[in-house]
């Protein structure tokens, strides 16, 4: 079935060329033929400088969390939007007590690593005992939003679509939606699920692409609920590490590490990668098909528009002196891959 939020944001302002360019180029580049390794190594600076600054756009890798905030007091017909009190998804409060003289406040939020930009999101809640928790006031948090409702919201097994009429939603932790009620439960879960209309729960970007929710958060009724959190960990690709969701980083072809959470973590998540090798050429002549930080160890030189030794890519390759120096680094170069003498 097609997503509510596909018609939704039919109108919604586009991507700049740009970015959808350069996301075009990262896929061409996995399905590139022979050229690939050589290519994303020279396009490797430009790729890690895009990702440094992270893509608005990009809304891989987030959650729908709910939040509980538990220094709250209800006061009726306030504004809670501004109220969630939650500045790293971290400290989220995913349950909240039995207790039928008390009105608690709750809230729905969109979560990512870094800030994002989205023009639609949806979701639904999932089955629970209409009885086991009584609205009393629930509404959305989006300025300049158009709702489309399934079933008899917020209850049990309903959905929600919103789409911005004006200009793009942006932030890091942002409010959806807000309810207040009492919870009469001893044991029961309001979850956020896919909205029953479209089985789909997540965001529709500037672009108009739609992406799923990577964690769908839910609320303990006299429990423990679902906490999520959108995470982060060192990408080791190509030459380089880099902090990434997971999904950016296996989008990449990376190795994602989740238990080093950067790249300065004790041991190197990256010690043990293995980038592919490159033509390396020494100062007499001899060319190596090696990786990088040997060629470096060596004082070579890279050959960047080379994929072999064959025909020999390097300069001074007609010098034949060979003192005990020359004879160490040729035997250091033995154990690579490819060794070839140098041309006559």
């Amino acid at each position: 079935m097609r997503s509510v939020l596909e018609s939704f944001v039919s109108a919604a302002p586009r991507a700049s060329s740009k970015t959808v360019a350069c996301r075009r180029v990262v896929m061409q580049a996995h399905d590139g033929g022979p050229m690939r390794t050589l290519f994303l190594l020279l396009l490797a600076p430009l790729l890690i400088a895009s990702l440094a600054q992270a893509d608005p756009d990009d809304l891989s890798g987030g959650v729908l969390l709910v939040h509980a905030p538990p220094s709250l007091t209800y006061t009726a017909s306030a504004s809670w939007c501004d109220s969630t009190h939650l500045d790293d998804c971290e400290d989220q409060v995913t349950s909240i007590p039995t207790d039928s003289s008390k009105t608690v406040v709750w809230f729905i939020l969109s979560a990512w690593a870094e800030e994002k930009s989205f023009t639609a999101v949806e979701f639904g809640l999932g089955d629970f005992d209409e009885e086991s928790f009584l609205f009393s006031e629930s509404g959305l948090c989006l300025d300049h939003a158009m709702a489309l409702y399934h079933g008899d919201w917020p209850g049990p097994n309903t959905g929600v679509a919103i789409a911005t009429n004006t200009e793009p939603w942006m932030g890091q932790l942002v409010p959806i939606f807000w309810a207040a009620g009492v919870n009469y439960a001893a044991a029961d879960t309001i979850a956020i699920t896919e909205n029953p209309a479209t089985g789909h729960a997540g965001w529709a970007s500037e672009s108009r692409e739609s992406f799923d929710a990577e964690c769908l958060g839910a609320l303990g009724l006299g429990i423990d609920g679902q906490p999520c959190c959108s995470q982060t960990a060192s990408c080791c690709w190509l030459l380089d590490c880099l902090v990434l969701t997971a999904d950016s980083c296996l989008a990449l072809g990376g190795i994602w590490h989740p238990d080093a959470p950067s790249c300065d973590h004790d041991p190197d998540p990256c010690d043990q990668l293995d980038p592919p090798p490159v033509i390396c050429c020494h100062e007499d002549g001899q060319c190596a098909r090696i990786s990088v930080g040997d060629c470096r160890a060596l004082g070579g030189t890279i050959i960047w528009d080379a994929s072999s030794c064959d025909p020999q890519p390097c300069p001074n390759a007609t010098l034949e002196l060979r003192d005990w120096g020359t004879v160490k680094r040729l035997f250091r170069l033995e154990r690579d891959l490819e060794v070839l003498p140098p041309s006559r």
